[in-house]
């Protein structure tokens, strides 16, 4: 995969990471869990401008739930990377012939 599909890989990994650990925190089944990505390009800039998850949980999860794993689901460090992004910095050396 190229270096892009790999982030966007990291990006749903990391939701689905918290909505298992959510979910197993509390004793849901899990192997009726799938999160599933779509993704929303800009025709201006040729980049993505909107990433939507869908959630799907099995049937015994409560709605009081559905807030809390969203929060719990929010806090994803890739996400919070992409939010308040870091500073790039390139430092090029050039060896010296041995």
């Amino acid at each position: 995969p190229a270096p892009f599909d790999l982030f966007l890989g990291s990006i749903a990994t990391c939701v689905g990471f918290y909505v298992l650990a959510f979910c197993q925190s509390r004793g849901y089944r899990t192997n009726q869990i799938s999160v599933s990505m779509q993704m929303q390009k800009s025709k201006e800039k040729k980049m993505i401008d909107k990433i939507s998850f869908e959630i799907q949980l099995p049937p015994e999860f409560p709605d009081k739930y559905i807030k809390a794993i969203i929060k719990s689901v929010d806090s994803c460090a890739v996400k919070a990377h992409m939010v308040d992004a870091p500073a790039f910095e390139y430092v090029v050396n050039i060896k010296s012939p041995d």
